[in-house]
């Protein structure tokens, strides 16, 4: 899903030619007209348009790299925020300039649920604290309902009837047969929506999957180990998902210790072990099935974790953490989802694997300059965004405008023990701690204050976008961290606590990130 804000220059054939700000300046794009699922007249006679990929058009390979749409101005990034969680555009009154702060200034960072109040845990939601953080509680729904399936027609106007009145035609292909099928939540059924909730439109191959159908053998599943495991739908039921908490079940901790794979080789033996035993204190791990009804999302198990301490997310996004994906087709339709246990084992290996992998970075430090070529990559993943520079006649910095997230990480870097942080003195400085900063953040959607200053909140993120977000954190940390350890230790080397140790003193001299400028450079 790709926001892009432009210059319409051509509309004929079935396709949009605009042209928009990318990373290297102003691009052009071909984009199929069905590729487009959202469409906005905005000011200054542009558009702005919600692109997704379509069997023809790959639209994250087309708008990758050097063609990067270029979010940067508040009209933008308040388009793209709206996009993302399907709301009307309102570029109304909108100003969250904040100064550049004075050195007696001290800004605070506070968190607030849906209610006004700090959140708290819910009881029935195995992630709650974390999954319902920053504003998401609002958007889920009811999972439990039976999609309808209803065939396509058009209206024929009576001026193409020559004086007859309107009348309805099927959506056919060139055989004649219907090509086109709506999808509905009848849950919503209203008389201004006598079908229910619109959740799609779709061709004769995909099959809606209903939830119930896709959820119950794996809820029986987690019963049956002792798992807690929750279902959320959002989106008036146009994408659900199901989680799985398997992290105090002792036999999982077992099948660990005997599957670690190529990764235990690497570790002394007392060493991994202590580290295994210590996962389930630290985080709540297990898993995520993915389910859609908007054509979104595959049927799909993801491993995920949230860390104990500060709720904190993390979506991993390895080969070996995503282990099954089915699109909606008629072989899903088939499909025994009663064999699912072997993958969902799978995935939990997976998911521990991770997370040993992950309390490596705790000893990875992260210098001043490290973690500046980090902003910039992060600002490059749109992660976070550059502040917004004002400058007098002189070219002196006068004020900063925005940079939500680039405030928040500094500060949080700054403020360890922040309670959407939660890093000890001991962890302080590390890549893990970059690590907690920018997930709390995204989870947590922390509110900015500044004395005498408007508080920047940041964008309420659904959980698609937060969960795309998340895995693009942990790739990225989780590739510069290996790149540290693996240089260090080589193919063969043992990881012992002692030599972890002795590695901090070194991972200075590695040149991590050496070819990305730091942020202050890209910033002035």
């Amino acid at each position: 899903m790709i926001v892009l804000i432009g210059k319409l220059m051509d509309e004929a054939n079935g396709y949009l030619q605009v042209a928009y700000p990318s990373m290297t300046g102003v691009a052009e794009a071909r984009i199929p007209q069905k590729a487009v699922s959202r469409r906005e007249q905005i000011t200054n006679g542009r558009v702005a348009l919600l692109v997704r990929s379509t069997r023809e058009f790959d639209s994250e390979s087309q708008f990758s790299g050097r063609n990067s749409p270029y979010h940067v101005t508040d009209e933008h990034l308040r388009i793209v925020d709206a996009f993302e969680n399907e709301e009307a555009i309102d570029l109304d009154d909108y100003d969250d300039e904040v100064p550049m702060m004075n050195v007696d200034d001290a800004p605070t960072i506070t968190i607030v649920g849906d209610n006004g109040e700090a959140p708290t845990a819910s009881d029935d939601q195995v992630w709650g604290q974390g999954l319902f953080a920053g504003g998401r509680r609002d958007n889920a729904c009811d999972w439990r309902f039976t999609p309808t399936r209803r065939r396509a027609f058009v209206f024929l106007e009576e001026e193409e009837q020559h004086g007859m009145a309107p009348t309805a035609a099927s959506v056919n292909n060139a055989a004649g047969a219907p090509c086109s099928y709506h999808i509905f939540n009848p849950n919503y059924a209203s008389e201004k929506r006598p079908m229910g909730a619109h959740l799609g439109v779709f061709g004769k191959d995909y099959y809606p999957l209903p939830y119930e159908r896709g959820f119950e053998p794996i809820l029986q599943y987690a019963e049956e180990n002792g798992w807690k495991a929750s279902v959320t739908a959002y989106g008036e039921g146009k994408v659900a998902r199901l989680d799985c908490d398997v992290s105090q079940a002792g036999h999982t901790k077992d099948a660990t210790r005997i599957r670690m794979g190529s990764l235990a080789r690497n570790f002394d033996e007392s060493f991994s072990n202590d580290i295994i035993n210590g996962l389930s204190d630290l985080y709540r791990y297990g898993f995520t099935v993915y389910n859609s009804l908007d054509g979104s999302s595959a049927f799909k198990i993801e491993a995920t974790a949230m860390r104990a301490k500060c709720s904190n997310m993390a979506m991993f996004s390895t080969s070996r953490s995503n282990v099954l994906s089915m699109k909606h087709t008629s072989s899903l339709e088939f499909f025994d989802f009663e064999s699912l246990g072997e993958k969902i084992n799978e995935v939990i290996l997976a998911c521990q694997q991770e997370l040993v992998s992950m309390e490596l970075l705790k000893h990875v430090p992260t210098t001043s300059e490290l973690l500046e070529r980090i902003m910039t990559l992060s600002e490059r993943k749109g992660l976070i965004t550059k502040p917004q520079i004002v400058r007098n006649d002189d070219g002196e910095v006068t004020s900063l405008n925005r940079g939500y997230m680039w405030k928040v990480l500094g500060h949080g870097m700054t403020h360890p023990s922040e309670s959407w942080v939660g890093v000890s003195n001991k962890e302080k400085g590390s890549l893990y701690h970059v690590y907690n900063v920018l997930t709390g953040a995204l989870t947590h959607k922390p509110i900015y204050n500044e004395p005498g200053k408007k508080a920047l909140k940041g964008s309420t993120l659904n959980f698609g976008t937060l969960d795309r977000r998340l895995k693009t954190t942990h790739s990225m940390l989780m590739e510069i961290g290996g790149k540290a350890i693996k240089t260090y230790f080589g193919e063969s080397g043992e990881i012992t606590e002692g030599k972890l140790e002795d590695m901090k003193a070194r991972v200075n001299d590695m040149g991590l990130l050496d070819d990305v400028p730091m942020f202050s450079e890209v910033l002035y």
